[in-house]
């Protein structure tokens, strides 16, 4: 196993029972780490440089050059193209001559970005911008949204695709995009909200009970209600009719309705949010 740690780098773990070789050299504190699918030999690091490795993390490289520190970093499946989002930036760069020289990723502008590369297909990566699915298709030189890949004639079979499950988090996407996903690729895209959006998720649906454009019920060990400025439970004469029906239901998928004004509604500046206000689960 090969791991990554704030301030020590990281390690290579080949038993977990035994103390482990730090990663050298050295650079502190390890922000990306990544290795390629199908050649897992490869594999890459990033902090204040980035370097990589070609025998499984016994040995690094640092490479010649680097465009920004910190950061995301990902490898394509075949270990020959790194796509490196720096910190504090909104543009990515991406390498196939390991680190030589850096083309900028056209499409991918996001703040604290984060390229995610296909385990079977070298040629393609995953990124999020904010509830948009950007995928590229031509080893991370430029992405495009999901819905302009499920409409293109080049898309890949599901047949040749490894895929399982497909999961978002935050608001829900449109419900066209989720049941073209699943027409193309059988399966359902299952929403959610968690505390960080992609862990403790309290507020999901499993793929039994997936709709497209629903972000899911409340999983058990939690409630939900909607919330004030000051933490305070909002009245329900207060709260949107969205917001309501989002904090009572419990036994089916909510799909959000169209916006309405409620009756008395909160001042301006002050935004109502539904957010979990007690959990019983043991973690």
């Amino acid at each position: 196993m090969i791991s990554a740690i704030g301030d020590y780098d990281g390690f290579r773990h080949a038993d977990l029972t035994q103390y482990s070789p730090i990663h050298t050299p050295t650079m502190g504190t390890t922000w990306g780490l990544d290795y390629a699918a199908q050649n897992p030999a490869v594999v890459v690091r990033a902090g204040s440089a980035i370097y990589l490795s070609h025998d499984m993390a016994l040995t690094w490289k640092k490479t010649a050059s680097i465009k920004g520190v910190k950061g995301q970093v990902a490898l394509s499946a075949d270990g020959t193209v790194i796509v490196h989002c720096p910190e504090k930036s909104t543009t990515c760069y991406r390498s196939s001559d390991e680190g030589a020289s850096w083309s900028e990723v056209q499409g991918l502008h996001t703040q604290r970005g984060r390229a995610v590369a296909d385990p079977l297909n070298p040629r393609k990566f995953y990124a999020l911008d904010g509830n948009r699915l950007l995928v590229s298709t031509d080893s991370g030189a430029s992405f495009a949204p999901a819905a302009g890949m499920l409409a293109s004639p080049n898309l890949p079979a599901a047949s040749d695709t490894a895929l399982r499950m497909a999961s978002s988090a935050g608001e829900a996407l449109p419900a066209d995009i989720g049941e073209r996903f699943k027409r193309h690729f059988g399966v359902d895209i299952v929403d959610g909200i968690g505390s960080t959006e992609m862990l403790h998720i309290f507020i999901s649906a499993d793929e039994a009970h997936a709709r497209p454009g629903a972000t899911g019920t409340v999983v058990p060990g939690y409630r939900a209600c909607v919330m004030d400025d000051a933490g305070r439970p909002v009245p329900p004469a207060r709260q949107s009719r969205s917001a309501r029906i989002a904090a009572r239901c419990r036994s089916s998928c909510c799909r959000r309705p169209a916006p309405r004004r409620p009756a008395q509604a909160p001042r301006r500046g002050s935004p109502i949010r539904l957010r979990p206000v007690h959990s019983t689960r043991k973690w």
